[in-house]
């Protein structure tokens, strides 16, 4: 299966926890983005040999994304 079928619902997730942020809601857009990251997670488990390789920098990229988008919302909550 290539990356981009695999990244369907991380992409879905990823979509969804963007559309909560502009509504303002914060937490349940944090929750959306931990799922995405459980996903990627699963992803790599479930193809080690692939997960090193330059095919899966998309993936890569996705959980440094992710991990940004999180940690700036919630230090703009904390301001």
């Amino acid at each position: 299966m290539r990356i981009s079928e695999l990244m369907e619902p991380v992409t879905a997730l990823i979509d969804e926890a963007a559309d909560l942020a502009a509504d303002g809601k914060v937490n349940e857009s944090v929750e959306k983005y931990r799922a995405a990251l459980t996903e990627l997670d699963r992803i790599e488990m479930e193809n080690p040999d692939r997960a090193k390789s330059m095919e899966f920098a998309t993936l890569r990229n996705k959980r440094a994304y992710v991990n940004a988008a999180i940690d700036s919302m919630l230090l703009g909550q904390v301001k």
